[in-house]
């Protein structure tokens, strides 16, 4: 079972962000992940929501969202509650939205921490009004709290007021301890993870014989029939993270990791000379088609300082920028979390430092069982760190503070310059991505032209 919370950030947002990562609290900073921002740095983090608010239209007082998932003792292990908050974030927020998700550990219940950038990073319009204007976040993330609770077998508690009784088929599946839904929602999650597109999605359904009614003019555009079900199941019947909108975003986040590019598209800044306005208007469509080719232009240009010359190459270099990018996250979680080994070392070897001169005096005391009660707390500090401290380092050399002072230094200062790295290559990955998007929508357009063009050469003889 997961308890499910969520409140809004109108200031400190980098204090809150630094207080879900500390490294006591999620296992030396293993527990923490990041999406589209700056890993393992709070102030950096928070400047970076702050760099995507400041595109927003809107000004609202809402900094961020931060939302808690709380599971029962003994319920679940680290990962697993990572896994599941993990989930979560990508299913409430689709992919749209800055976020860092930590898991904490300290207390006798495991619990995940997400803090989400308020501010949408495709449309740059607030939370509020692109996902929550009916007030329905509460409920919409318990909703998926628990749909993420039963797959992964954890107790539910489920509201009687939701939803219709089991069909007989149903009962008799779940008595098997293998619903139908299950089995479906297996085959549905399979055909994501390995299909190419939603066509291809549909066709490898097909293959596992999954009969898939696909009609999108219609409210209920996709339906499932499982074999041994004598009815359509509608998508929504599986819950909000199988209707198609989400199956495509899904899609999109597999073909990312494989490729290095999504399916989906962005806005450019072309104009289309096909709406009805253009067409009326030949100044204004002259005018729309002079913007365009200036676009594309500086497209070009772009690529060619890059040294691209053909799609294929730009294709190539996207994978590849891509893969630089996920070397580089790995590489940058490496480095904080040796920086967090050694910031550790360092406090254990102060520790140690400070409370020596009791154990020394300990030692050397006539009435050692007094002393020892005396300075109870002050022993068990030293013999803490001094266990710890031969936990580390087992051949007894123990590092100077000045020499462990200068790793981390160093550290930090491969980490910083890592991180330049790391911001310049998603740079890049954006650049590549819109650039090969305009060059496709702009050829697009220019065939339309000539088709259009040719279909009126066509009329007049």
């Amino acid at each position: 079972m997961a308890v499910t919370k969520i409140h809004s950030i109108r200031s400190t947002l980098s204090k809150a962000i630094a207080y879900i990562m500390k490294p006591e609290k999620t296992e030396q900073g293993r527990l923490i992940e990041t999406f589209c921002c700056a890993p393992f740095q709070a102030n950096l983090i928070a400047e970076d929501f702050m760099e995507t608010r400041s595109m927003g239209t809107g000004r609202g007082d809402v900094l961020a969202k931060h939302m808690i998932q709380s599971f029962l003792p003994d319920e679940i292990t680290s990962d697993e509650a990572m896994e599941i908050g993990r989930k979560l974030v990508k299913s409430f927020l689709h992919d749209d939205y800055q976020y860092v998700l930590a898991t904490h550990i300290d207390k006798d219940h495991i619990h995940n921490h997400i803090i989400f950038c308020n501010t949408n990073m495709e449309t740059f319009r607030s939370f509020e009004y692109q996902e929550n204007r009916g007030g329905h976040e509460k409920e919409r993330l318990q909703e998926i709290s628990d749909a993420l609770c039963r797959e992964y077998g954890l107790n539910v508690i489920e509201n009687p007021k939701q939803g219709k009784g089991k069909s007989h088929y149903e009962w008799d599946m779940a008595r098997q301890n293998r619903s139908w839904k299950a089995k479906l929602k297996d085959k549905i999650d399979a055909a994501i993870m390995n299909c190419t597109g939603f066509d291809d999605f549909l066709y490898q359904l097909k293959q596992q014989d999954v009969n898939v009614v696909y009609r999108p003019e219609n409210v209920i555009s996709l339906k499932y029939c499982l074999e041994g079900m004598k009815r359509f199941c509608r998508s929504r019947t599986l819950g909000w993270y199988y209707e198609e909108k989400q199956i495509r975003k899904r899609i999109d986040n597999y073909q990312l990791l494989r490729t290095g590019r999504t399916t989906s598209t962005q806005k450019t800044r072309l104009y289309d000379t096909s709406a009805e306005k253009f067409q009326q208007a030949k100044g204004l469509s002259r005018w729309a088609e002079i913007q365009n080719m200036k676009e594309a232009s500086k497209i070009l240009n772009y690529l060619t300082e890059k040294g691209i010359a053909t799609q294929e190459e730009l294709e190539q270099r996207s994978i590849l920028t891509y893969g630089q990018r996920v070397q580089l996250v790995g590489d940058l979680n490496k480095l904080q979390r040796q920086i967090e080994t050694v910031t550790d070392t360092i406090k254990l070897v102060k520790k140690y430092k400070k409370y020596k001169p009791f154990y020394d005096a300990y030692q050397s005391a006539t009435f050692r069982k007094k002393y020892e009660k005396e300075h109870k707390q002050e022993l068990q500090q030293f013999s803490d760190a001094k266990s710890a401290l031969l936990e580390r380092f087992p051949d007894r050399k123990i590092s100077s503070l000045e020499r462990l002072s200068q790793e981390r230094e160093k550290l930090i200062e491969q980490r910083n310059v890592q991180n330049g790295v790391f911001r310049q290559v998603v740079a890049e990955l954006k650049e590549l991505d819109y650039a090969r998007t305009t060059i496709e929508e702009y050829l697009h357009s220019q065939q339309q032209v000539q088709e259009n063009q040719q279909k009126k050469d066509d009329e007049l003889y």
